[in-house]
């Protein structure tokens, strides 16, 4: 989890997110920030729910008894 802290937007980015919902007119419930939210988003839809789950715990190494 560290490494993806380290590799995440800066205030900047998340700031121009909260800006661009304040100014909207009709802001939506989300905004995605980063590229790796919006593929989350479409694996999500695209994947059956124990698929994206699984790949989802590997990826953040939920179940390895190392971390």
């Amino acid at each position: 989890m560290a490494e993806f802290e380290r590799k995440g937007p800066g205030p900047e980015v998340v700031a121009r997110a909260v800006l661009k919902a304040v100014h909207a007119r009709k802001p939506a419930l989300r905004y995605r920030v980063t590229r790796e939210a919006t593929q989350f988003t479409l694996l999500r839809r695209l994947l059956p729910g124990w698929l994206f789950e699984r790949g989802v715990r590997l990826g953040f190494h939920l179940d390895d008894r190392r971390y």
